[in-house]
Parts: structure tokens; C-alpha cells; sequence
């Protein structure tokens, strides 16, 4: 099983939210061209912020079309960087966390079972009233 994959049947849904997120991150973009440098036209970034979504709305598979392949382009990224994520998330925190717990309490788990003891059980002594169970913690 692997942590990502590669969706090549987007549901309609899908292809509405990656159309709006298009045209807007491209619009946000073309604002920010025009802001910055003024000579600029920023209107060949706009076309192209609403030429694909509206493109999408007359004919949906050109959008499922820009998707897919907009996904095929950006899943190795998406591999590399989970991997790198669980890997720097084991090593640099589940594994000092070990070490730490190995070295402050030694005999926190048994390392072999003892062949002495017939169970593991802890019996309780003290009994529960009837309040108790509506008090759970």
C-alpha cells in the first residue's frame, strides 16, 4: 500500500474544486505580476487563469485531461516528499523517544517472558461503587 496515488479518474467534484483553484491561484498571480512590474500585461496570465476552467464547464474531459497530468507531473514530488516526512519523523522523533524511555526506565517493558508466573493478570481489590460508572475518568 503506498501513502499516495495517482488519481486518473477525478469525480466531477474534483475537476470543479482543481478548475476554481486554478483560476484563482492564476488570477492571484496575475495581480501579483501586475503589482510588481506594471510593464507587464498581466491579461496573457489572466487568459490563462479563465481559458481552462471555462474550457472545463463546456467540456469536462479537457479539465480531467490538465488534471491527470498535472498529477502525473507533480506525483513524484508528493513521493519523495512523504517518504522524507515519515522518514525525519521516525528518526527525529519516535527514535529519541525510545532511546530516552530505554535509558530513564529500563524495566518499563519485559524483555522475555517470566516462566515463573503463571499470568500476567494484576487482580484489583478495591470493588467499584455504582456512582463510579457515570464517573469514567
Amino acid at each position: 500500500m503506498s501513502l499516495i496515488r495517482l488519481n486518473t479518474q477525478p469525480s466531477p467534484r474534483q475537476l470543479f474544486q482543481f478548475g476554481i483553484t486554478w483560476a484563482a491561484f492564476f488570477l492571484i498571480l496575475a495581480l501579483f505580476a501586475a503589482w510588481r512590474n506594471a510593464s507587464v500585461p498581466p491579461w496573457p496570465m489572466v487568459a490563462l487563469a479563465l481559458i481552462p476552467p471555462l474550457t472545463g464547464w463546456i467540456s469536462p474531459g479537457f479539465l480531467r485531461v490538465l488534471f491527470v497530468a498535472l498529477s502525473a507531473v507533480t506525483f513524484p514530488i508528493g513521493f519523495v516528499v512523504s517518504h522524507l516526512i515519515l522518514a525525519a519523523l521516525f528518526y527525529l522523533v519516535l527514535s529519541p523517544i525510545g532511546l530516552i524511555l530505554r535509558i530513564v526506565k529500563p524495566g518499563l517493558f519485559p524483555k522475555r517472558p517470566d516462566p515463573s508466573l503463571t499470568s500476567y493478570w494484576h487482580s484489583r481489590t478495591r470493588t467499584r461503587e455504582r456512582n463510579d460508572y457515570f464517573k469514567p475518568y
